[in-house]
């Protein structure tokens, strides 16, 4: 799933998209670009929760 441009949405924006990826099963969320996402939204995006019967393994993941 994609979201958008990280420096043009607002915390709520954030939150909907995580929900939205939640409720619709995706399989992982994106925001463009790393540079300009403020680093309050990091924190919403790791708000996504593992999938069923993922290892929690691998370097790129936003989840604590």
């Amino acid at each position: 799933m994609l979201g958008g441009l990280g420096d043009q949405v607002t915390k709520d924006d954030y939150r909907r998209f995580v929900e939205t990826g939640h409720r619709e099963l995706a399989l992982g969320l994106s925001i463009y670009d790393y540079r300009t996402t403020p680093a309050g939204a990091l924190a919403i995006l790791r708000e996504v929760p593992a999938a069923a019967g993922d290892s929690g393994e691998g370097d790129g993941d936003l989840r604590d």
